[in-house]
């Protein structure tokens, strides 16, 4: 529906015409949808035409248009965009777009010019493009294009953000796709194409890359990872060389993620190679599939063609290849497999003159001589006698784990041995049918035995299948299902299920490791009525008397002994259905499971009631969330239906039960917003409204989850543990009294409500990893819930107990600090108090003595004490607090000052002597490197005289080392001089070994010449701040290698080591056999003097 109004002169022949078009269109349905509200504004000077267009009122269209279009000259018109400003555009509402909410907004221009796409010629641009997907924004910025195209030449360049494309040549864009189709035509029959030599000479190159891949990400839905690629290709029809090359390092679709993907194709005058191939493809742990490829050549009107995977060259897991023919012109394709088959390393034989046929105008599917053998085992395909082409597929002793295997399935994951045939009717025709008469046999799962199965499937009228399907085993596990299907709406369907025995242990490999230490099984009879989309199930299933099974996670055995299930047209049905733990006590379940189908339609009305029932009974190997023993008293009403449970339960933790749950560490999430940091762009375009506007929420698509109410109460009876820390050990272990009531509603949002009193109970803590303490839960202790479980209020009192000297707390306090009886240590407790809200604890420390001990100086440490607890004062208790939790001992005010057992002073002491080593062996390192010469500086508290401060002890290392044997002996000598402090004593021995100067001694031994392997023994003088001066003695085998990963240090040598090694070996050899030479010329030559001057003597005496 639209009114307008039209201004002019000229007539109406657009060659003359000349006026203003005024138009409004109230409604115009174009490609299934109905646009609303478009006003446009046309000016025409023959043939010449302004338009300007505005939509505001649609609501899935926002756009302002300006553009200029010139039909004047027919063979070059010409389309100029001043302004094309889409403030949105909601693509799938309007039907450009499939595959879920897609909305564009942007400014674009165009000048562009042509009637056809060989004439096309111009340039566009965009700004502020964003693309909204699922309501998440993709900014592409800008982009831009420009086509040229003049005879004989063609130019063609994009530019984005996302991606690039450039093409030059001399190929009209429209004779791109025929000339390509003419050139694969030149080597296999294309339908509809004909292959003639191009009289012009046809050349081109192009070169995409893709450099952001999250547009691509969004449109394909399944596609979650796919990295930036680049597509080069070119052709020259004189060569008739086309090539193509690409490479993808991972793609990830629907699950399956794909490494590596190398697609490669080149063509000459005779034939046309293509390879594409992966690294690998997976899909989690349950599929692998390595190196597959798909290589081949087409030529003379057929394709070559070989599929392989393979670990490696030695190790095929599948080659399969052969060639695919074009016959009378289209009318049929053949393919025929080559006379070898590698499957799971193993090579087949295929029978030669083998062809599987297909033909377009019918469908039908013929086959012939196609026989795959290996000794006893084969796969035969043959096209029988008859009108609907009967296609026969024979199995013989085949391993459907080497199928599996070679397909990519773990190893273990499905065994049997598989007998038979299958006849296919009408294969390909509307009315297709099958029979088969197929048995396997041991066939396992999971490295599991199920047992053997065998299928009979008859077609004796036209779309009703006859099935009888049997499971047997050795141990006695008989299953027959037998009955008919009508492949005709409303698809009826009767089936009788005769249960002898089926074993309870068939259901533990598809358990996931859920279920173990299953024991009997399940017996009864069935019937199977209705249609497959409404079922209708009749009869009765009854455990074994030696039925049961242990849930993994739980840990608790569990029994069913002679328990009978229910099902008939309104369910299934559980009559006082008794479940025993491992002491005999009852868990009962009463009630009925409704349902019209049994398939989607689950309504609850259940009970169950257990009493003393010992439901976990676990380890940290069963479960590292929670283990221990839980035994409940409960009385639960299960209602609702399938999409929303209704649990209503009331549960009392039994005397005896010890749990002990693990706190997991936690995903990265958001916790809070306070403080959180958000960067925005700017210069990024605001988004209209239209693209801004949330989906409505599809309902049928949310899991609703569970309405769970739960009267919880608890007895000090009963211990709880909870780890704070795996890593660290932090743990709480509790015993309270009280009630909680909680709930969980629909939406998943949890109310928690009561108190516990906490009876008993200690906190293990470690600080810093340096060492671990235990707090003792004092009495009055609780937590209090009143809605919000994250927002409890605690008040909890921890207490440490711990026995220190008071001494450093009282020092500079007066004249007691001059008794030694303050230097007796005295009972201590530390406080830890917990106030406040769950999430915002309020932590407090606090020291006190007991209260009914008897100790000195009482009146004295808890006047400091109460100094300490003074707001002005927090800073020094919590000092004084980690010092006795640490150290087991107070602090003084300055931990400098020489006092007695200043721990800190030790330790600065010690690290400064390490430092003055460091410098003193650098100084000799640069004017005595060649002497071997070591200084270093020890300084230590001296207590072996029995003083109760000590001495500081200072004493100069002084050592001289030595290399011998090219370098593969070290031998180190030295000795401590005493500078400063010690005992008479200690200074005596000191002298004496720097008189000896032999005091230390270390011998070490490259037993490889890398110093890789070394021996080491040696003698050392100590010095230990209680035990005084000693002598250390010992030997050691030293190994070094250098690594990035633990697997390093197992692992051969790099090539590179190696050389270096034998390098390093004959370089040894060079060096002792120049020595060797030197040391003869040196005792040669006194030798042919002596000689000489023999000779001499002899002849002055003649």
């Amino acid at each position: 529906t639209a009114t307008g109004r039209l201004v002019g002169r000229g007539g109406l022949d657009p060659n003359l015409l000349r006026g203003k078009l005024t138009a409004n269109v109230q409604r115009a349905t174009y490609n299934g949808y109905t646009y609303r509200g478009i006003a446009a504004t046309v000016g025409i000077d023959r043939n010449r035409y302004v338009v300007d267009a505005r939509s505001r009122q649609d609501p899935n269209l926002n756009l302002d248009l300006l553009a200029t279009i010139n039909l004047r000259d027919a063979s070059t018109p010409s389309y100029d965009v001043q302004r094309l400003n889409l403030r949105g555009a909601n693509l799938t509402a309007l039907g450009f777009y499939s595959g879920g909410d897609l909305r564009v907004q942007g400014d674009l221009t165009a000048s562009l010019s042509g009637a056809d796409a060989n004439s096309l010629n111009g340039t566009f641009s965009g700004n502020n493009i964003v693309v909204v997907r699922d309501n998440q924004p993709i900014a592409l910025d800008s982009v831009s294009g420009r086509i040229v195209q003049r005879p004989g030449r063609t130019e063609v360049a994009f530019s984005s953000s996302v991606a690039d494309f450039n093409l030059q040549g001399n190929t009209a864009l429209g004779d791109l796709a025929p000339e390509l189709q003419r050139h694969i035509d030149r080597y296999f029959d294309l339908p509809g194409v004909r292959y003639q030599p191009s009289a012009m000479y046809r050349q081109f190159a192009f070169d995409a890359r893709v450099k952001n891949t999250q547009l691509v990400q969004k449109l394909v839905p399944d596609l979650k990872q796919l990295t930036p690629f680049r597509l080069t290709g070119s052709y020259d029809s004189r060569a008739a060389d086309l090539r193509l090359s690409s490479r993808i390092e991972r793609i990830v679709y629907a699950g399956f993620a794909l490494d590596t993907l190398k697609l490669d194709v080149s063509s000459n005058a005779e034939q046309l190679d293509y390879a594409l191939g992966l690294h690998e493809v997976s899909q989690d742990t349950s599929l692998r599939i390595p190196h597959p490829s798909l290589a081949g050549s087409i030529r003379d009107n057929a394709v070559g063609t070989r599929l392989r995977i393979a670990e490696s060259d030695s190790a095929e897991r599948l080659n399969l290849a052969g060639v695919l023919r074009v016959l009378r012109g289209g009318e049929a394709y053949a393919f025929s497999f080559e006379p070898k088959l590698m499957l799971d390393e193993v090579q087949w034989d295929v029978t030669p003159g083998n062809e599987l046929r297909y033909t377009t105008a019918t469908g039908a599917i013929f086959a012939r001589n196609v026989e795959f053998r290996r000794n006893d085992r084969f796969l035969t395909l043959q096209t029988l006698a008859g009108a609907q082409y009967p296609l026969q597929v024979s199995m013989g002793n085949l391993e459907i784990n080497g199928l599996a295997h070679a397909a990519g399935l773990p190893d273990s994951l499905v065994a049997g041995t598989l007998n038979g045939q299958a006849v296919a009717l009408s294969l390909g025709q509307p009315k297709q049918a099958f029979t088969a008469d197929m048995a396997l046999a041991g066939f396992a799962y999971n490295k599991a035995l199920l047992g053997d199965i065998s299928l009979k499937a008859t077609n004796p009228i036209p779309n009703r299948y006859n099935v009888d399907l049997r499971l047997t085993n050795e141990q006695g596990l008989d299953v027959q299902a037998v009955g008919y299907y009508l492949a005709t709406p409303p698809d009826p369907l009767q089936f009788a299920i005769n249960v002898n025995r089926l074993d309870l242990k068939i259901a533990e490999p598809f358990s996931a490791g859920e279920l173990r230490e299953t024991t009997g099984g399940l017996s009864g009879s069935l019937t199977v009525s209705g249609t497959a989309s409404q079922p209708r199930i009749n009869g009765t299933l009854t455990t074994t008397a030696d039925a049961g099974f242990t849930a993994t996670q739980l840990g608790a055995p569990f029994r069913v002994q002679s328990q009978a299930v229910s099902f008939d047209n309104q369910g299934i049905r559980f009559d006082n259905f008794t479940v025993l733990d491992s002491l005999g006590n009852k868990a009962v379940v009463d009630g009925r499971v409704l349902t019209q189908n049994y398939v989607d339609d689950y309504r609850f009305n259940l009970t169950a009631t257990t009493d003393k029932f010992v439901a976990i009974q676990s380890t940290a190997r069963d479960n590292p969330l929670f283990y221990g023993k839980l035994i409940v008293d409960s009385d639960t009403r299960i209602s609702g239906n399938l999409a929303l449970p209704v649990l209503n339960t009331r549960a009392v933790i039994v005397d005896g039960s010890a749990l002990t749950v693990v706190t997991p560490n936690d995903e990265a999430g958001l916790v809070q917003t306070d403080g959180i940091v958000e960067w925005v762009d700017k210069s990024a375009p605001p988004l209209d409204t239209l693209l801004t506007r949330q989906l409505a929420l599809d309902t049928a698509k949310v899991a609703t989850g569970y309405n769970i109410t739960a009267r919880v109460t608890v007895t000090d009876k009963s211990a709880f543990t909870i780890i704070i820390d795996p890593l660290s050990g932090d743990n709480l272990n509790v015993r309270a009294n009280g009630t909680l009531n909680t709930s969980i509603d629909a939406s998943g949002s949890i109310t928690l409500a009561g108190r516990l009193e906490v009876a008993d109970g200690s906190y293990n803590m470690s600080l810093y990893d340096l060492v671990s303490r235990e707090f003792k839960i004092g009495p009055g202790s609780y937590i209090v819930w009143s809605g919000d479980p994250y927002n409890a209020q605690l008040n909890v009192a921890a207490i440490y107990n711990v026995k220190a000297a008071p001494a450093e707390l009282l020092s500079g306090q007066g004249a007691t600090t001059d008794d030694p009886r303050i230097r007796n240590t005295v009972p201590f407790q530390v406080f830890l108090n917990v106030t406040g809200e769950i999430l915002k604890p309020i932590i407090n420390f606090d020291v006190k003595l007991p209260e009914n001990s008897n100790v000195q100086f009482r009146n004295e440490i808890e006047a400091r004490l109460a100094q300490l607890r003074q707001p002005g004062e927090v800073s020094e208790l919590n000092k004084q607090v980690f010092s006795l939790l640490v150290l087991g001992r107070f602090m003084t005010n300055d931990p400098f000052q020489s006092s007695g057992g200043s721990i800190v002073a030790d330790q600065l002491r010690g690290s400064a002597s390490q430092v003055l080593t460091q410098q003193l062996n650098n100084l000799t390192g640069s004017y005595l490197s060649n002497l071997g010469v070591e200084l270093g500086v020890n300084s230590a508290a001296d207590y072996s005289d029995g003083s109760a401060n000590g001495k500081t002890r200072t004493d100069l290392n002084v050592a001289v080392r030595r290399q011998l044997l090219n370098n593969r002996l070290t031998v180190r000598l030295g000795t401590d001089v005493p500078l400063a402090g010690g005992n008479q004593s200690s200074q005596g021995q000191s002298q004496g070994g720097l008189s000896s100067f032999a005091g230390d001694v270390s011998v070490e031994y490259n037993v490889l010449a890398n110093g890789r392997i070394r021996l080491r023994a040696f003698r050392s003088n100590a010095y230990g701040d209680i035990d005084g001066q000693f002598v250390r003695t010992g030997a050691s085998l030293i190994f070094q290698r250098d690594y990035q990963d633990l697997a390093d240090l197992f692992k051969g040598l790099d090539k590179e080591v190696k050389e270096e090694v034998k390098e390093t070996r004959r370089r040894g050899k060079r060096e002792r056999k120049a020595t060797a030479d030197s040391t003869s010329v040196l005792t040669t030559a006194p030798r042919r003097d002596s000689l000489r001057a023999a000779q001499r003597t002899t002849t002055s005496g003649r």
